[in-house]
């Protein structure tokens, strides 16, 4: 039998491109607590020769309006510049000269906040030249792209960082011969941070943000100001971000990777035993000053969906309930992961895709007010009903399943699962589980049981659409 696109898991949604695909069993998900209090999740894919990590906590951003994230933007770019083990000629070196360079960092900060007089620009300036020239002491001992390289000796196909206004999240691709060295490159940059160029990004993100200062118009400006710092601020998101000194980088680290509220991911072919013990060996080790997550998402859908399936493919409709402004974003990003996307399918606000009606193929289509709405197109020549059978059985199975983990479980009761798996995707599949794990926390929740899974011929669907689905007509 050919085989269907279908949807994934743990909010996970991803897309079967290939023939070859391996049907999606719930025996090889395993989950459990790590010493720390963190998450760790695994889905065993056989006879794969690479495997994926994800490492996800819930570090929300500050600037998700124009998307600058301050200290978020910052982890994401310093994510990959290196460890106390790899990137340094001569470590205590460079921790001695960042030292001394955080000092007079934070004076030249103070003294900015103080207000500016003839003698303190000269005092500031002084301070300056002493920096430059610990900056430059400071490059001396790193050595350019070594964590990279590390990477890319060890076979690393993908990896990324990214900063999100839910969460922060690193993904890595790799061969899976080299399990613990990659999850030990991970585990000793949060375990032992260096917070390597961090003074080179923060200008970084300080010229990014003041690009699109200029290039806004001021009443717009204004506006995007207001919505990401509030009444009081008047100096604009540019000098905010020149003002993160390294002491509220750190404090912010420690708060906001919490492992409590952290997930890993991993996928491959291992024996579960040795995917634990590795986790823990190296994330294990991961501590937090902060007893509660530093962000929850405040998106939330009502607690029911609708399935139909038919000759041209199978539908499902999430209805949606007190969808804030601040929100749509998240939307998008929840429609971009339906067809297990790299970039965004709706660049625009849902305000002006409100009409766009639902798309096949596996695009994810909004329809007014109140529906989010899915078509996956059947392959040509599939048996539809008994496609459409297995996938009623498969979800009536799902919803009775028991995995020990509290938390898991909070998580598994919101979210849909897919048939099939394409394991060429793996880096897809993980970080889609992670973000899944991460956005269901707590009050909030994404997709809930499947209430109504049922059979139907195409003109029974017609007749259930009028009813279900707003149409445009009777919007206006």
């Amino acid at each position: 039998m050919r085989k269907l696109f279908l949807f994934i898991t743990v909010w996970v949604f991803s897309l079967s491109l290939f023939s070859q695909t391996e049907p999606y069993d719930i025996s090889r998900l395993y989950t459990n607590k790590l010493s720390n209090g963190m998450t760790l999740i695994y889905y065993r894919i056989p006879d794969v020769s690479y495997s994926s990590l994800y490492l996800g906590f819930n570090a929300g951003s500050r600037y998700d309006e124009i998307r600058f994230e301050g200290e978020s933007k910052l982890l994401e770019k310093l994510a990959f510049k290196g460890t106390a083990k790899i990137g340094s000629k001569n470590i205590a070196e460079e921790l001695r000269f960042m030292n001394e360079l955080e000092k007079i960092d934070e004076e030249i900060l103070t003294l900015r906040e103080k207000g500016e007089s003839n003698n303190k620009e000269k005092e500031i300036n002084e301070l300056i030249k002493k920096a430059l020239l610990l900056r430059s002491k400071v490059d001396e001992q790193i050595i350019p792209r070594a964590f990279e390289n590390v990477l890319y000796s060890y076979g690393a196909k993908y990896y990324y960082a990214r900063s999100t206004p839910d969460f922060f999240e690193i993904g890595i691709t790799f061969p899976k011969d080299f399990l613990e060295e990659i999850i030990s490159l991970e585990g000793d940059f949060f375990v032992e941070p260096v917070f390597r160029n961090f003074y080179d990004e923060r200008y970084n993100l300080f010229q990014e943000a003041s690009s699109i200062q200029n290039a806004s118009n001021s009443e717009n400006y204004k506006r995007i100001m207001k919505s990401a710092f509030g009444e009081k601020s008047s100096d604009g998101i540019p000098s905010s971000i020149q003002k993160i000194s390294l002491k509220q980088f750190k404090d912010y680290f420690k708060k906001a990777l919490n492992p409590k509220y952290g997930v890993i991911v991993i996928s491959g072919n291992y024996e579960w035993e040795k995917v634990f013990a590795v986790a823990e060996k190296y994330f294990g080790k991961i501590t937090s000053d902060s007893k509660e997550p530093l962000m929850i998402p405040d998106v939330k859908f009502a607690k029911s969906s609708y399935t139909v399936f038919s000759d041209e493919g199978i539908s499902i409709a999430f209805k949606k309930e007190n969808i804030s402004s601040q929100s749509e974003a998240a939307i998008d990003l929840i429609a971009n992961y339906l067809t297990g996307g790299e970039k965004p399918l709706l660049q625009t606000r849902i305000s002006d895709k409100i009409k766009s009606g639902n798309f096949l193929n596996g695009d994810p289509g909004l329809m007014p007010p109140s529906l989010l709405i899915i078509t996956l197109k059947l392959k040509e020549g599939s048996d539809a009903e008994s496609e459409a059978k297995k996938t009623t059985e498969f979800f009536l199975n799902f919803n009775k399943m028991n995995i020990d983990s509290k938390s898991f479980e909070q998580a598994r009761k919101r979210l849909l699962f897919s048939i099939y798996l394409n394991s060429e995707r793996s880096g897809n599949i993980v970080r889609q589980i992670g973000e899944g794990f991460l956005l269901s926390k707590e009050s909030s929740y994404f997709f809930d049981y499947v209430k109504s899974v049922k059979t139907l011929s195409l003109e029974t669907i017609k007749n259930i659409s009028s009813k279900i689905f707003i149409n445009e007509k009777e919007e206006k």
